[in-house]
């Protein structure tokens, strides 16, 4: 008994003093130390970790994941740090602590950068009405990008351009970037600029400076015909202006009254048609008629000062001209004297207006002096001597007008359209060039093929 207890009084002694022996480590690393999913570089000479993180990444609490030595724990300050759990500002290098077992303290510096993005894209551009007065527009004038080219479209406006005007452009780019006009920084809805050359180059320029440079140009031009034609004539800001150059009568009654809903109304035909009239002159800008030194809409109220829609005109669609209190007036049909063909489209499809477009420009010719009277009779049919565009006559102008929408010569932006649809007004416009036949001499040729420009804004 007692050698049993001798014994286990030496077995006591024999693992205390082992345990008292047990050396605690020393060692301090920090072996592995990530940040938002992205793994940072650790420089052990320098007890430096580098981590890149993607562009606009947000620095200021982001919990960090980490492996340290055996038995080792990691600081920050005095806060011992939670694997995964405690956030830190990592806007500046940030200090960590590891402190090994025995105490040992090895200090590493985090330094956490974002990447500047090189992405330099201009997104959207425009003119908000509240922002310029001055452009006296009836909407925000939203530009439209193609490849590098942003065109602005100051259709419904007094303005005529090129010339120098004060405009505040609003605009989106890509995040992060700037964007300058000619050099110039602008602050979206804020900034001014004075647009006196065109087109005027326009640069966005990214964070870690990636430049992108587009074209920005500012036109008065009827780009995509379908979506102008979508505006009730009366919602247009020259809408008085119309009114006023155009008196519209009904059966010899000045008509006072618009119904937008009536789609098929002659009287909103009518005025769509001095809608489309003037803006192509505005583009055209010079004369273009090769019978008149005027653009379509000066020429046509030169000697015209009103349209009346009559229900019976003896089977004619159009005559010119009817006085009343001494203003010439082109009398036009009623729909329901009218084809069906003409009838079935409504004063939002283009398909229908070349055709009558041209035969306001054939009732027009008639109020010219002499009266170009149709005095040819070589088909069987009263027409015109001879097509001669120094000097049409009325279904010369009928055609040459024809002709120029059809051949891009006066471009509406059919190619916007769909295949479809261009093909309906081509073979449409193919059947108004009936005038081909009613010319004794030198006649047009019949079939015009089209030639639209590329569509600029889709």
């Amino acid at each position: 008994m007692k050698k049993s207890l001798t014994l286990i009084i030496l077995i006591f002694f024999f693992f205390n003093s082992c345990k008292k022996e047990e050396i605690k480590s020393n060692e301090a690393k920090i072996t592995s130390f990530t940040v938002a999913n992205v793994k940072g570089t650790i420089d052990e000479g320098k007890k430096e970790i580098m981590v890149i993180l993607p562009s606009f990444s947000e620095v200021t609490s982001l919990p960090s994941t980490f492996q340290v030595s055996a038995g080792a724990i990691l600081l920050q300050g005095t806060i011992t740090q939670q694997n995964g759990i405690t956030t830190n500002n990592f806007t500046n290098p940030v200090t960590f602590t590891v402190q090994a077992e025995d105490g040992t303290k090895v200090n590493y510096n985090v330094i956490v950068t974002v990447t500047k993005s090189n992405e330099a894209k201009l997104l959207s551009f425009s003119f908000k009405k509240t922002l310029n007065n001055t452009l006296m527009v009836s909407e925000d004038v939203v530009g439209c990008l193609k490849n590098t080219t942003m065109t602005m479209n100051l259709l419904e406006t007094d303005l005529n351009f090129p010339n120098t005007v004060s405009i505040i452009p609003s605009f989106s780019i890509s995040k992060g970037a700037k964007l300058l006009i000619e050099g110039i920084e602008q602050t979206s809805d804020k900034s001014t600029y004075k647009f006196s050359s065109l087109p005027t180059n326009v640069t966005v320029k990214a964070q870690d400076g990636t430049e992108q440079k587009y074209t920005l140009n500012l036109t008065s031009q009827i780009l995509n015909i379908e979506e102008f034609m979508k505006k009730c004539p009366t919602d247009d800001i020259l809408f008085s202006k119309f009114i006023k150059d155009f008196e519209i009568r009904r059966n010899g009654v000045v008509v006072t009254s618009y119904d937008c809903n009536d789609k098929f109304d002659v009287v909103l035909r009518i005025l769509q048609a001095i809608r489309v009239i003037y803006y192509v002159d505005i583009y055209k800008k010079s004369a273009y008629l090769p019978w008149t030194n005027m653009r379509y809409y000066d020429w046509l109220k030169d000697r015209v000062q009103g349209f009346d829609i009559v229900d019976d005109l003896g089977g004619a669609v159009g005559v010119c001209c009817r006085d009343y209190n001494g203003r010439k007036f082109i009398s036009l049909a009623s729909t329901k004297n009218q084809s069906s063909a003409v009838i079935k489209y409504t004063y939002q499809e283009w398909v229908y207006f070349a055709g009558f477009i041209s035969l306001v420009g054939h009732e027009r010719r008639h109020a010219d002096p002499g009266s170009y009277p149709h005095n040819g009779n070589c088909n069987g049919v009263s027409g015109d001597a001879e097509y001669n565009e120094k000097n049409l006559g009325a279904y010369g102008v009928a055609y040459w007008l024809s002709k120029a929408f059809k051949s891009g010569i006066l471009e509406v932006g059919v190619k916007c359209l769909s295949t479809a649809k261009q093909d309906e007004i081509n073979n449409l416009i193919g059947v108004n060039n009936w005038a081909a036949t009613y010319f004794c001499l030198n006649p047009p040729p019949v079939n015009i093929p089209a030639s639209y420009k590329e569509c600029t804004c889709q």
